[in-house]
């Protein structure tokens, strides 16, 4: 598959209840920016903030979507973000052509 530029973004953040992570899914989904979202949870999180370290439940959003809509989700991603400093993690994957096209006709804002 290499080279053949069947290539999407996969996109993760993490929130703090189901209810939040639905929410995201359904937004980036109505604003057509993404294909499809997963949410996964809750799952165990330990991190450092103001100076002390956290141990926390949260849940997993991970989202596609083609590599053109990238600046627009980070941007949406933010605003709609209940956390003050959202996590914002994305790559690009190589896919079959069939997925790429799947993917990239559901997501078109």
């Amino acid at each position: 598959m290499k080279g053949n530029n069947n290539t999407i973004m996969i996109g993760k953040t993490t929130v703090s209840s189901k209810k939040d992570a639905e929410n995201i899914v359904r937004k980036l989904l109505e604003s057509n920016l993404i294909a499809c979202g997963e949410i996964e949870g809750p799952i165990s999180t330990i991190y450092r903030w103001n100076e002390k370290i956290v141990e926390d439940k949260e849940w997993r959003v991970t989202v596609k979507f083609p590599k053109n809509v990238d600046p627009k989700i980070q941007k949406e991603v933010t605003e709609i973000h209940p956390y003050e400093l959202p996590q914002w993690i994305n790559w690009e994957v190589e896919t079959s052509q069939d997925f790429k096209t799947w993917v990239s006709s559901k997501a078109s804002p």
